[in-house]
Formats: C-alpha cells, structure tokens, sequence
C-alpha cells in the first residue's frame, strides 16, 4: 500500500541549487532601492520603440565595450511594457551596478562579476522550485550512512562511491528500497514580505585563523540563493516494500518509512554525546568551525536559526536536511568514507583529507572583513503529513 506525505520544507539558510544558467545584465537593471527587475531581453526589445531600437543596434556593434548596452537596458526599461520578476540585492551590488553604468569601460574582470548564477527555476511558472531529485539525494546518502554503520565490516576511507553503492545496496538495485519512493519537486507557498530568492555572495574562509594575519574571504561567487523563509510544497510517496529482497546474515533497517527517515537524518546531522566527532554529527562539527571562525550568527545551540514552533515538531512530524550547493562536501558523503581534495588541482599527486580546510558561507558583501554574522547554505527542515 502507497502512503503520501504532504511535505513542507523550511528554508533555515541560503539554498542555491544551480542550473548552469547566469543573469548577465541584458537580463536585468537594478534600481537603487535594491530590487533587481528580471526579464526576457527578447520582451525588453519589443517593448522599445524603432527609433530606440535603431539606437540599440549602433550600440551593440561595438563588442568590446558592453558598457552602453547595460546603460541602455538601465535607461530604458518601464516596467508598465516588460513582464518581469523582482529580486532583493544588497546595497554593495546596487553600488557597482551603478558604477558600471555610469562608467565609460571597464575590464572584463569587473564585467564578469555581473554573471550571476542563477537558482534553478520553472520557465513556465517562472518561479524556484527545489528539485525532488535534490532532496531524495540528500536522504539517499543518510541512509547509506546508516546502513554503512550497521554492515558487519563497515567500508572505511573507500574513495570509489561505486564500491559504496554496489555494498550498501548489496549490489542490485532490486535490493535499493529507494526506488519505493518517489518525491515531487516542491514549489513556493505565497509568503509576504520574503523575496522568494536574492542575490548574494559564496564567500570563502579558512577553517583556521591565522592571528599574524587579517581575517578576509579567499573567494567570492555570486548567486542567487533562496532566503531563510521562503516555504515550498510537494508530495513523497513511500510504496509497499514487501517484496523487497532480504539477507539474513546481515539484519538491518532495510525497510524504509517516513520515520525510519526521520531517525536516520537526525543521528546523521544532529549532536549525539555518546558519539565520537570523527564519526560524524556534521552539525556539532560546523558550529564548532563556525565558533572558531567567529561566525558568531544568530544560529542558536543547534547551529541554524529555526522558530520555536517548528523546533518543537522536530524528531515527531519534521527534521533537518540540507541541500544544494556549498552545503560542504562533509553532508554530501558517505561517514567514515569522507576523501575531500584539499590540495590545489595543480598539485600532484593530490592530498585527500576527511574535513575540506575551507568553508563557504553566504554574505551581503562581496567581500566581508570577517566572517562575523554569515550565514552557512543549505539547511531547511522537513515537515511531513500523512495524506489520508
């Protein structure tokens, strides 16, 4: 017998989940009370008329100088001809939108910051949604983590996810009792006064500070994420795994359910004293990194920032998971199997460890002094409820 579960998953951080697509700024202008106006440059183009759109052409001919096509789309944009779609930016890229349209040229570097990459997104809709295939990634992974634990000689330091896969799912997708379950991509609920996404900055910080040194981010990306907030709906469905093959020389929790599910993903992310750092508990772990990094957010004890209401359903109808880009190779691999580069790539042969050296954490500035007040991706809670 199927059960479904309406789910409802709280967005606690910043989630990018990427689509190979980036805004470049024929796509958007940006006012100065930092909203980004998102449109198709096609609609854009009609909307103008021919003498404007003669004055275009003159303008795109010369390409190495981008800078009045931007200047154009800026000036000419009215919001009462182009369909568009509003994106909050912080006021350090309101600053350099306008001191590249006011600028004569400047060098492609400085251009390209202006490639935002974007969030994956439903043309039709034209709204973010979060795959289903992101978030039954995310749960696959803590469950081979657990079935990882409970093997008679558990793989240890095993690089090849190959190998991982054929023991956990003993070889067979036959055996793989994840193909009883089916998500739906989640799509936003209505929300008042939250952007369904922004613009933001992936910075990068060393793990460890150097006190000789200044404290600054090594890298910077920028992308557009969705914000701490936004909520987003959809459907699991759990089928019957009665025929699902067993083996009796090795008894485990092969039979899934939503709370086996729930157990799963709370041993994997959340503190357990009895439990030893190096096996695991990823959020002990980051919050320990961010103390150290004086990060010094409003996460709370458990290392995201959650509404009490919430937090109180945790472990009885929700629980934590966490999705999308830079959420740390450390979530995204199987414990005690964790080899993470931690070499540059130019160096041979590579160095491997089970902690990366670095972590990415979202900021408003493009680059923060200090990590102070930052915020780590990819953390959302899962509400579920059975759907009679």
């Amino acid at each position: 017998m199927i059960k479904n579960y309406k789910v409802r998953l709280h967005v606690l951080s910043p989630i990018h989940i990427g689509m190979g697509d980036a805004y470049d700024p024929t796509q958007f202008v940006i006012d100065k009370d930092g909203l980004m106006y998102v449109f198709d440059t096609n609609d854009f183009l009609k909307s103008i008329d021919s003498e404007k759109s003669i004055d275009f052409c003159k303008l795109a001919e010369d390409a190495k100088n981008p800078i009045p096509v931007f200047r154009f789309f800026r000036d000419n944009f009215d919001k009462t001809k182009v369909k568009y779609r509003e994106v909050k930016v912080s006021k350090d890229l309101c600053e350099r939108y306008e001191q590249i349209c006011n600028s004569g040229s400047l060098n492609k570097d400085v251009i390209n910051q202006f490639e935002l990459k974007r969030t994956i997104y439903n043309p039709i809709k034209n709204v973010p949604y979060i795959p289903g295939s992101s978030l039954k990634g995310c749960l696959k992974t803590i469950w081979m983590s657990e079935v990882n634990k409970r093997l008679e000689r558990p793989l240890k330091n095993e690089k090849d996810i190959k190998v991982i896969e054929s023991v956990t799912l003993k070889g067979s997708f036959e055996k793989d009792p994840f193909r009883f379950i089916k998500i739906s991509d989640l799509y936003p609920l209505e929300t008042e006064d939250i952007f369904l996404t922004r613009i933001m900055n992936a910075v990068m910080f060393p793990r460890k500070i150097n006190p000789d040194k200044k404290q600054r981010a090594d890298l910077t990306v920028a992308l557009e994420v969705i914000p701490k907030g936004n909520v987003f709906e959809g459907v699991i469905s759990i089928d019957d795994q009665g025929n699902l093959p067993t083996d009796k020389r090795n008894p485990r929790s092969q039979y899934l359910n939503i709370d086996s599910l729930m157990k799963y993903a709370l041993d994997y992310y959340l503190k357990n004293p009895k439990i030893k750092e190096k096996d695991g508990k990823e959020k002990q772990i980051e919050s320990k990194t961010l103390s150290e990094i004086n990060c010094l957010n409003k996460m709370g004890a458990s290392g995201f920032s959650c509404n009490q209401e919430l937090w109180a359903k945790k472990g009885k109808s929700c629980f934590p998971v966490r999705i999308g880009h830079h959420s740390s190779a450390e979530f995204i691999t199987i414990d005690e199997n964790k080899s993470i580069r931690i070499s540059p790539i130019k160096v041979k042969p590579p160095v491997f460890a089970n902690r990366a050296t670095t972590v990415w954490l979202a900021s408003s500035k493009r680059k923060p002094e200090t990590a102070k007040g930052l915020q780590s991706f990819g953390w959302a809670m899962l509400e579920f409820e059975e759907m009679k």
